[in-house]
């Protein structure tokens, strides 16, 4: 999974209760928000840290690791379902 970007690059959070994942910018590695799983929704969401503004390209970026991350836990669902299939 990619996630480091031009501007921006993504860690996994740690001390969380759900699954996070820490943006940062490049070139400071200052904190610009974190994306994470909201269960009421069932997707994916990121929240922006107070006082930080978004280009037009990092916005895509962020889209982009969000749908890696919807990418993977579609497949992780696909692989449980065809685990389940073989053991029955």
């Amino acid at each position: 999974m990619k996630t480091k970007y031009k501007y921006i690059k993504f860690e996994p959070g740690v001390g969380t209760a759900t699954e996070a994942w820490i943006c940062r910018n490049t070139k400071d590695n200052y904190r610009l928000g974190w994306v994470e799983w909201y269960p009421r929704w069932k997707c994916w969401q990121f929240c922006p840290a107070g006082d930080t503004a978004f280009t037009t390209d990092c916005l895509a970026d962020i889209i982009h690791f969000i749908g890696q991350l919807k990418k993977e836990q579609d497949n992780g669902k696909e692989e449980d379902v065809a685990a389940k299939i073989r053991q029955d």
